[in-house]
């Protein structure tokens, strides 16, 4: 038997199928040695190493997660293992159900739904019972349901559902008032849904506020995961808050109408804290801040997030800030208003790291609008395709209003009928990058009054008139810079309307074009001072566009025109029915045009003094200066010299047009006739001035008389002589 017994266990150790090729002798798929199926080292089935058939790690046979059988360890009166959760006191055979995602009886399936529990241990009907049962630092619970009710909470609380806000709604529309109403002490809410409520008297100057919450009086309000949708009120009629301020997380705060202030929000001298995940959306007010209106008080925005989509009758769509305010890391987008349709200003605010993009106004001022004797800082911040249309697509700024921009300030791609950047209305402006803006007059800005406009950058916009800036009254740019603007009229630089524009170092209106006039100004009158205009285009007058006035003269004062090429006349300067004057070394020289290229007169009278006009050309004639159409020059102490043209490249006379030259030097001026001076009809005095000598001397002759056909080639150093169409003498 034993040799029957030996042969048995060689068969079976020397016939081992396991394809795992394992160390046991089991015909299984395992590695440990022992015959079962799993991989630990115990002979049960289970995956633990204990001897026991359950799948936790204790020894006993039920199976809990480590309590032996026999058992209560929560003190419950029940013991394992008809207790299904010795870990919870409040489970257990037979316990009434709770508020708190526990099958509490140990006999599932189990509903919750309408349960509301006060400190995980006792259930009441509703939401306002238990808050009367509560005390202060409780937490209330609520299961799933509708729960049409009111409620005002008196002291530190905190209301959570189980499920979210998708499923638990809280209900007013039958109790009138807010939907919960915070009278004091810091209250939490997580999960909910709040909604048709509308208001309290509660922090209202009249009427209601707060219609889906009213934490005025609260000392601090934390929401979290909640729907705050279509309530109404006065003031806030989502929610309103005052000193002690809110906290949103993962909320949203949608579709709520206040009747004044504040259709999303409304808070009084405090902070509100919206991180991230908070959306406030399509509310409406029907004064100011469809959004949010903020009195005294800072908002700072968590990403992702957005105000948008909301709007207000008055100011301020997504934000209204009365008296002062700061906003930080908001995004603000897609709103409008009468004023303001993004951000409206009442006395100062501070605006930080901040999107304000979309946004529309019935008026002025689309992405921001700061009315009169305000004062905003921006820092950082980005306020791009906003639309007006009338003043101030980007940014509209009213009398003795003061805007600010530090760091990357981008205001860019909006779009006004005047000012599509930026509007100034006796305003003022610092560190301004306005750019691919659009206006009728005024792509990038538009400045009226007694302006200021400091420090800024006004490139690539666009407009019918005025592509980078366009001006009435008076404006003062210190370092301003006008780049790479269009017009498709005129003036693509600037346009100037009767007004006084005062450039200051370091200045520069260079690269625009025009399709008409105008490629680096176009002036209806007034003062330019200061100004440094080089490498523009237009049609005519490439530099500056003088269009005459029967009361109001042109000056140039200490102003470069330079480098710039018009495809027809007046590379430097038209003047068109003007009267033009220069003076305190305003300088013309190396413009190009078809005709005049340093300036081409259309009955205009001009008055040069000390003016320098060197090397200008023209392809046809007047390389410095054409006069047509009875126009007058009187030019004292010229510099005209190196300047070519096939015809008059010192000076081009027709039309019946005259000039006189007193002092100054006229030399080395080419053409093919005439290099001082050609006259086509007109006439030309001449009082001591310099007209060259040998190497100096103009060429092929100094002046050239059209109707007698005969050359004068010999006026020299202080020469003095007169010409018409019957010669010179």
């Amino acid at each position: 038997m034993r040799w029957i017994l030996s042969v048995s266990l060689i068969l079976v150790m020397g016939c081992e199928t396991d394809d795992k090729a394992d160390p046991d002798t089991a015909i299984v798929t395992d590695t440990d040695v022992e015959t079962d199926t799993d991989t630990d080292t115990d002979a049960d089935t289970d995956a633990d190493t204990d001897a026991d058939t359950d799948a936790d790690t204790d020894a006993d046979t039920d199976t809990d997660t480590g309590i032996p059988a026999g058992v209560d360890q929560d003190g419950d009166g029940v013991q394992t293992p008809a207790d299904c959760n010795d870990n919870n006191p409040n489970v257990y055979p037979g316990a009434p159900e709770l508020c708190d995602g526990e099958d509490n009886d140990c006999a599932p399936p189990w509903d919750e739904d309408g349960l509301i529990t006060l400190d995980g241990a006792t259930n009441y009907l509703d939401i306002e019972t238990a808050i009367a049962a509560s005390s202060p630092g409780s937490t209330i619970m609520v299961c799933d349901g509708n729960y049409f009710e009111s409620l005002v909470i008196p002291h530190d609380l905190t209301v959570s559902s189980v499920n979210g806000s998708a499923t638990t709604a809280i209900n007013a529309a039958f109790t009138g008032g807010s939907v919960v109403e915070v009278t004091a002490g810091s209250t939490t809410l997580i999960g909910l849904s709040l909604m048709a409520g509308s208001g309290s008297a509660a922090g209202a100057a009249y009427g209601t506020a707060g219609g889906g919450i009213n934490a005025y009086n609260s000392t601090g309000l934390f929401v979290e995961g909640c729907s705050i949708s279509l309530n109404n009120a006065d003031f806030g009629a989502g929610i309103a808050a005052g000193a002690g301020g809110a906290t949103l997380l993962d909320s949203n705060i949608g579709a709520n109408t206040a009747a004044v202030d504040g259709g999303g929000i409304w808070i009084d001298s405090g902070t509100l804290d919206l991180q991230s995940g908070v959306t406030v959306d399509l509310n409406t007010a029907g004064g100011d801040g469809g959004g949010v209106l903020m009195r005294d008080s800072s908002l700072t925005c968590g990403y992702p997030g957005a105000i948008s989509f909301n709007g207000a009758a008055m100011r301020g769509g997504g934000v209204a800030i009365h008296s002062a305010g700061i906003i930080d890391g908001c995004g603000i987008n897609f709103n409008g208003a009468g004023t303001g349709g993004g951000v409206s200003v009442d006395i100062g605010a501070h605006i930080f790291n901040s999107d304000i993009t979309g946004n529309t106004s019935d008026t002025d001022g689309a992405g921001i609008h700061v009315p009169t004797q305000a004062q905003l800082t921006i820092v950082d911040t980005g306020i791009t395709f906003n639309t007006a249309p009338t003043r101030g697509g980007g940014i509209f700024v009213g009398p003795q209003g003061r805007v600010t921009a530090v760091g990357y300030v981008d205001v860019g791609a909006n779009s006004a009928a005047q000012g599509g950047g930026l509007f100034l209305d006796s305003a003022t402006a610092l560190g301004v990058t306005a750019s691919l803006n659009f206006g009728d007059e005024g792509g990038g800005a538009y400045a009226t009054g007694i302006s200021e406009l400091t420090d800024s950058l006004l490139s690539l916009n666009n407009a019918d008139y005025g592509g980078g800036l366009y001006v009435q009254g008076s404006l003062v740019a210190d370092g301003l810079n006008i780049s790479v603007n269009g017009a498709a009229i005129d003036g693509a630089g600037f346009f100037s309307e009767y007004a006084a524009v005062t450039f200051s170092y370091p200045t520069a209106v260079t690269l625009n074009t025009a399709v008409g006039n105008g490629g680096g100004a176009y002036l209806l009158g007034g003062v330019v001072t200061g100004a440094v205009i080089t490498g523009n285009t237009a049609t005519n007058g490439a530099g500056v566009f003088i269009q005459g006035d029967p009361v109001y003269n042109t000056a140039l004062v200490d102003t470069l025109i330079s480098l710039n090429s018009a495809q027809d006349s007046g590379g430097g300067v038209y003047a068109d029915n003007a009267i033009v004057n220069t003076a305190l070394a305003t300088e013309i020289s190396l413009n190009v045009g078809d005709d005049g290229g340093g300036i081409y007169a259309d009955a205009s009278t001009l008055n040069l003094a000390v003016t320098p006009m060197n090397g200008n050309s023209s392809f046809l004639n007047g390389g410095a200066i054409y006069l047509d159409n009875a126009s007058n020059l009187t030019f004292d102490q010229p510099t005209m010299n190196f300047n070519l043209s096939t015809l008059g490249s010192g000076l081009y006379i027709a039309g019946g047009s005259a000039a006189t030259i007193t002092g100054g030097a006229v030399q080395t001026n080419i053409s093919t006739e005439g290099g001082g001076a050609y006259i086509e009809d007109g006439t030309l005095d001449v009082q001591q001035s310099d007209w060259g000598l040998a190497l100096s001397d103009n060429q092929p002759d100094d002046v050239y008389v059209l109707p007698v056909t005969t050359s004068y080639p010999d006026f020299n150093t202080a020469a003095t002589f007169s010409c018409n169409n019957s010669g010179c003498l």
